[in-house]
């Protein structure tokens, strides 16, 4: 695979964002390589996103492992620096967790780009 590309892809994974022309030389994203780099967050950092903290307000999703389990939360900002939570899911495995966590972040594209599943 293409370094440059590869860098990237390593950047939107961890940022959510290229510039324009990033974009056109990334093009579109299977969703084996998103699911590849998140996975490989979470076995160092136990989290993805890294900076997220899932005990404190957030807006989004973040996947996390707490004992031998790994919890995905969604939360959505319900006033003024509050944040209700409307979903989470506990997983065995890390696979399954971070499959879930990418198809909610990423869908089928983010901030233009086109992820293939």
């Amino acid at each position: 695979m293409d370094t440059e590309r590869t860098r990237l892809i390593e950047k939107f994974v961890k940022t959510r964002h290229l510039s324009v022309p990033e974009r056109e030389i990334v093009g579109a994203i299977d969703a084996k390589e998103i699911i590849d780099i998140v996975t490989r967050i979470v076995q160092s950092e136990g989290k993805y996103p890294a900076h997220f903290d899932p005990e404190k307000g957030f807006h989004g999703t973040v996947l996390y492992r707490e004992g031998g389990k790994y919890i995905v939360r969604t939360k959505v900002e319900s006033g003024v620096v509050q944040f209700g939570e409307i979903e989470r899911r506990i997983y065995e495995s890390l696979t399954d967790a971070v499959t879930y966590t990418v198809s909610k972040i990423f869908s089928t594209q983010l901030d233009g780009v086109p992820v293939r599943w």
